[in-house]
């Protein structure tokens, strides 16, 4: 495999290279673009400001929702249905926007700093027949580990393979030999149980 550093040689190459994946383009040149998905959003965290449970509030093209952290600071998130490549107007567009909006908004966004506003548009990416080829798989959201794991295990690696992955558990995927549909073994080191009774 080529790269940035020089050249390496891999059993198995798993691409998470986000949206925009070099190993996705490469492996699947025809594969459709990412396509825009018709809102913009902006994140943050707040210094503490006092909120009840988590909340999302939508309006006519537009949510707000947020979330207390364990320290008091106030995670927020925004969404709100624009063109493509707008600048989002920082913190002070949000206050334009979400500033009239029910409490505690309007003080999230008074305790918020500019320079802590993230703002990026959002994009879908499309379905792929399939997440594996070969010696190379993604993996991401779409897709997760377990449509990787059925690949190898099962030799399927499309959209809706049922092989629940326990959250919090610890789990060893082996291969023997070279690696490629229905390949691969599972075994559980420690499920979610084990992990509580630490």
């Amino acid at each position: 495999m080529r790269h940035s550093g020089g050249e390496s040689q891999a059993d198995l190459v798993v691409g998470a290279d986000g949206l925009r994946s070099v190993v996705r383009s490469s492996v699947w040149p025809d594969a459709p673009a990412p396509q825009y998905a018709g809102y913009t959003s902006w994140r943050m965290i707040t210094p503490p400001v006092r909120v009840g449970e988590s909340c999302e509030s939508w309006g006519r093209g537009e949510r707000f929702g947020y979330a207390r952290l364990p320290d008091g600071r106030v995670y927020c998130y925004a969404a709100a249905n624009a063109p493509e490549g707008g600048s989002g107007d920082g913190l002070a567009g949000l206050r334009r926007r979400f500033g009239g909006w029910h409490d505690p908004i309007p003080a999230l966004l008074e305790a918020a700093d500019p320079d802590a506003v993230l703002h990026h548009d959002l994009y879908e990416l499309p379905p792929l027949e399939a997440y594996a080829s070969g010696r190379v798989a993604l993996v991401g959201h779409e897709p997760g580990l377990s449509e990787i794991a059925s690949y190898l295990l099962a030799g399927t690696g499309h959209r809706g393979v049922d092989l629940e992955m326990k959250k919090g558990g610890i789990a060893c995927l082996g291969v023997d030999g070279e690696p490629g549909p229905g390949t691969a073994w599972l075994r559980w080191l420690a499920t979610p149980r084990i992990l509580r009774g630490l």
